[in-house]
């Protein structure tokens, strides 16, 4: 009887062992599954675009790029999605005080003194007419400046979100070429540096990965790390796949921790991008979190539309609309994957048609990772 008895104990602790395991699988699996539903909250406010004012409409011809873009793409996204407005979380300005703990205060006050030379200002921005040094300096501040200010405010709480929900991304930043004392290629603040640092302040072992897949290489932040740390103990890590040549310097380039450059459209189809991409990005992911130096806790993903075919007269690469949709659901599975938060950046490109294809590329993201959508169909 008491062998009887012996043999009902451990069955019934085997079957209480088998069940736990059971609620453990399920468990893991359903957090995997929660971990590739994310609910995005998207960064904007108004402010980032002149597009109400006389200003966006009547001298927007002579700009190097379309500064109106943030706006476009904003009203196509409330016309597919009846919540847009409820996950739409809006920043604050950030000021040029602010700004000097990543630009020298001689650079800032060129910026903002009415006696600065109207030409420098127009250089930076991207301004091509000389027409436009007749503007008055205030609108000048008003209407080009201060909305970039407001989208380095929001650079900075897209970082925050992401990294407090696992995801957040911004219809616009991604100002990667702007540098300590200098603008460029229409990049006056350098965002992704200063949002870091800003975030720095409250999450002391931030590790975040950087993956920049403009066309151009991000000089501002490759400078702004190299010229305070050494690459081996450097506080970010950046993959980058960017067009030759460049009029970045050899030290630039070198300083990227994973690279691969294509010469022009002519080396570059869809095809031939998304081999690197699809073999080069896991790769990476996996080879800095196995070495356990640096196990990256947030991606910012610069998405810029820069490589589409249609974007720049100089030539970009040879990507279609579909590669960057493809291209940027790609990085955001990477970070589901690997449960690693996001902060996209969609810096955009330089015409008009853009704001389509980053529009796109949205309403896609939303389409295959969030639960519950509320698309207009």
């Amino acid at each position: 009887m008491v062998w009887g008895i012996f043999k009902l104990w451990c069955y019934w602790w085997v079957q209480a062992a088998l069940s736990c395991i059971v609620m453990i699988s399920h468990g893991m699996h359903q957090v995997s599954q929660q971990s590739k539903k994310r609910v995005p909250s998207i960064v904007y406010n108004s402010q980032y675009t002149p597009c109400d004012s006389w200003f966006g409409k009547s001298v927007f011809p002579y700009l190097a790029y379309d500064i109106n873009q943030p706006a476009y793409v904003y009203d196509i996204l409330q016309q597919q999605y009846y919540d847009i407005p409820q996950r739409t979380v809006s920043p604050v300005c950030v000021t040029y005080k602010q700004l000097e703990s990543v630009h020298s205060k001689r650079y800032l006050d060129v910026l903002k003194q009415s006696s600065a030379p109207l030409s420098h200002i127009f250089k930076v921005c991207g301004l091509q007419s000389y027409f436009l040094r007749w503007l008055p300096y205030d609108v000048i501040q008003s209407r080009v400046l201060q909305p970039l200010q407001w989208t380095v405010g929001g650079t900075v709480l897209t970082l925050e979100l992401a990294k407090k929900h696992g995801s957040a991304m911004q219809i616009g930043g991604g100002y990667t070429q702007a540098e300590q004392d200098r603008g460029c290629n229409a990049c006056v603040f350098n965002d992704i540096a200063f949002a870091i640092e800003s975030l720095r302040k409250t999450v002391p072992d931030l590790r975040p990965l950087i993956i920049d897949l403009s066309k151009e290489v991000g000089s501002g932040y490759v400078r702004y790390y190299n010229t305070r740390y050494n690459t081996n103990n450097r506080p970010v890590r950046i993959f980058d796949i960017h067009k030759v040549p460049n009029d970045c310097d050899d030290d630039v380039v070198n300083a990227i921790d994973r690279k691969f450059a294509f010469a022009g459209s002519d080396s570059c189809d869809g095809d031939a991008y998304h081999r690197i991409l699809k073999h080069e990005l896991p790769d990476y992911i996996n080879t800095i979190k196995k070495t356990g130096t640096f196990n990256p806790n947030l991606i910012i993903y610069n998405a810029s539309t820069t490589p589409w075919y249609y974007d720049d007269v100089r030539g970009g690469l040879n990507l279609s609309e579909q590669d960057i949709i493809d291209r940027d659901q790609f990085v955001w599975q990477q970070a589901c994957d690997n449960n690693i938060p996001i902060a996209m950046l969609f810096s955009g490109g330089k015409t008009t048609d853009s704001a389509n294809v980053t529009a796109a590329s949205i309403c896609n993201i939303l389409n295959h990772f969030t639960p519950n959508k509320a698309n207009k169909e």
